[in-house]
């Protein structure tokens, strides 16, 4: 089955119901008409429980560490305080980036079944990949204050998680926090919000690899939306010209692909 990235974004805003009631009952009349379509949008949905499945199996072993760990804690005490070493929250956000590996193997199962060639479904497979990848490959360094916002993201709750962005004073967590945001907003298709968000960040991170982390995702936002061509191809010559970037290979051949 050979269904379009067209197809493939549609499908996921039916699934967690962002189409208006008109649009809805629109896709699901095409699905009455369009066995293909109707046998994808199963599929598709069937992926998204296996996933729910095996986040909520391991949010469960989680918890249950978790409490373990704080008896323990408390015993080795024998205070029976409550109070969470910074080990403890180092250890509590491996594990919810463990979670996330565990969406991009099932997110590269699902990019090579519904294969398509449009700039928004191939952003969003580039997006899927380096996001959660930032995550993971930054959780031995992710501030405790952020584990709420990457509980609700592990969830694909992105309003709950900006409802629980936290607002810090720290630049290290600031710089953290506007990247979820971004990937939040991106998620949730509010482009103009994720564009802000990252490039926010190209003024304001001190970090090198901050900057370069946000320039890359900026650029998967502009391809995506669709409605910066002239911002989109300056930030492509922009990367493209310094081949120390961090994300050179992969806007390289990114630039490759896009229409």
């Amino acid at each position: 089955m050979n269904i379009s990235d067209t197809n493939f974004e549609r499908i996921e805003a039916y699934l967690f119901d962002r189409l208006s009631p008109e649009d809805k009952q629109a896709f699901e009349r095409e699905m009455r008409e369009n066995p293909e379509l109707a046998r994808a949008v199963e599929v598709h949905q069937m992926e998204h429980e296996a996933m729910e499945l095996l986040l909520r199996q391991e949010m469960q072993d989680n918890l249950a560490s978790w409490k373990q760990e704080k008896e323990t804690l408390a015993a080795d005490t024998g205070t029976g305080a409550k109070k969470i070493s910074m080990g403890f929250n180092r250890r509590l956000l491996f594990r919810l980036a463990a979670a996330a590996s565990v969406l991009l193997v099932i997110g590269f199962f699902s990019r090579q079944f519904f294969s398509g060639t449009d700039n928004a479904g191939l952003a969003s497979a580039y997006f899927e990949d380096s996001a959660a990848g930032v995550r993971a490959g930054d959780s031995g360094d992710m501030p405790a204050e952020l584990a709420p916002m990457l509980e609700r993201m592990a969830e694909k709750d992105y309003r709950g998680a900006l409802a629980a962005a936290p607002a810090s004073p720290d630049v290290n967590i600031r710089e953290k926090t506007a990247l979820l945001e971004g990937e939040c907003y991106f998620y949730l298709q509010d482009f103009p919000n994720a564009i802000a968000a990252f490039t926010a960040l190209l003024d304001t991170a001190p970090s090198p690899a901050v900057q370069e982390k946000a320039q890359w995702l900026l650029l998967l936002t502009y391809v995506a939306g669709g409605k910066h061509p002239q911002e989109r191809d300056g930030l492509f010559d922009r990367i493209l010209k310094d081949e120390g970037h961090g994300y050179w290979k992969q806007v390289k051949e990114l630039k490759g692909k896009v229409k």
